[in-house]
């Protein structure tokens, strides 16, 4: 919009003052579009600067949804796990009461199971204690030329044999490590020695490295340790002779000396009726009267023996209660003579068949007063 010009000539202007007044509105409009366009030109940078913030807080808030999803799953897998641990711990808990009656029930087997074994001990040992106690009854009566002893659980061979085959494919040389542990250890003390890792007895009874003995428990945990504990451990008994001043064990006597100690011994059963059949036919008229007839004469009166025999010493010194002679034709025995010892028949039998006649017995005696014998 333009103003148009007051002619110079036309005197005093009328809108002299409304033009001042126009003017000053044209620079105030002017002012205002410089401040408009400074105004839009900083909106312009304003708004870029905007623009390039809002990236980066779009970037940040893609990152955040990104992480926020991430912790939603997270949570949805800690939520699961969560439920799966409560599951796994119900079903532990469920474990723990199993195992706790297990472990129960395995203490009372083990209780049985050792009070069992102390019974087959108590049994053991008053069997052992009973063998000792007739062995020394034994030694009594018929010591000192005979001798029997006892050793408790000295038959080791079916221990050895069990633990043999339970050390099978161990890898262990098992040959050498049973014969020296078998007579050393009992099956109880192996038994436990196995169930608490005792590996210092294992070593100290075998004979062996503590690494070895690990090894052997190790390998008999796997084992039948009850039939290896309640394996028969018998009592070894040694029965001996006097050869001279010493002692001989019976496996390295002859069958007459052998005889020479079995027979007294048989002769210590009381309680049943013993026929013995001419001991003297494996045994010496010395052993007769020192042990056999001591043996006789030591058995209680209802110990009733029979014995069959050609030598005198037998029922005079063993003084017999009752003496029959027989007699043969050939086909059946009949008695010639009975009685008691001091009965004249009985005396004339003795004399005539076991003495060779009352002249032969005078010569004897006659001979060995003789030799100063008498």
């Amino acid at each position: 919009m333009t103003v148009e010009s007051w002619p110079a000539n036309a005197g005093g202007d009328p809108l002299g003052e409304l033009r001042t007044r126009v003017g000053k509105a044209h620079e105030h409009l002017r002012y205002a579009l410089q401040e408009s366009s400074a105004v839009e030109l900083s909106s312009a940078e304003l708004a870029g600067q905007i623009a390039f913030e809002k990236i980066g807080f779009e970037d940040q808030a893609r990152n955040l949804r990104r992480e926020i999803e991430a912790l939603q799953a997270g949570a949805g897998e800690i939520v699961r796990r969560g439920q799966m641990l409560r599951e796994r711990k119900a079903q532990l808990e469920s474990l723990l009461a199993v195992r706790q009656a297990r472990i129960e029930n395995f203490q009372t087997v083990i209780a049985r199971r050792n009070a069992a074994l102390d019974s087959l001990e108590t049994m053991r040992a008053s069997r052992f204690e009973a063998r000792s106690q007739a062995a020394a009854g034994l030694n009594q009566v018929l010591g000192p030329r005979i001798r029997i002893s006892v050793m408790r659980g000295g038959q080791s061979e079916a221990f050895a044999s069990a633990l043999t085959e339970a050390l099978r494919g161990s890898g262990l040389r098992y040959n050498d490590l049973v014969s020296s542990l078998a007579p050393r250890i009992s099956p109880r003390e192996l038994l436990e020695a196995v169930d608490t890792d005792d590996f210092d007895l294992i070593a100290t009874r075998g004979s062996m490295t503590i690494e070895r003995a690990a090894k052997v428990v190790v390998a008999l945990k796997d084992a039948d340790l009850g039939a290896i504990a309640t394996v028969p451990v018998d009592d070894f008994v040694t029965f001996s002779l006097m050869d001279g001043p010493d002692h001989k064990d019976i496996a390295d006597l002859s069958t007459g000396q052998r005889c020479t100690v079995i027979l007294p011994m048989v002769l210590r059963h009381m309680e049943r009726l013993l026929i013995v059949d001419q001991p003297e036919d494996h045994i010496d008229n010395a052993f007769i009267v020192d042990t056999l007839i001591k043996s006789i004469i030591a058995r209680p009166a209802n110990g009733q023996l029979l014995f069959s025999t050609h030598n005198a010493n037998i029922p005079v010194l063993g003084s017999a209660d009752f003496v029959i002679q027989l007699g043969s034709d050939g086909r059946r025995g009949f008695p010639l003579a009975a009685g008691p010892l001091a009965d004249p028949p009985v005396v004339r039998a003795i004399t005539s068949v076991m003495e060779g006649g009352a002249e032969a017995f005078r010569q004897r005696a006659r001979f060995y007063g003789s030799q100063g014998l008498a």
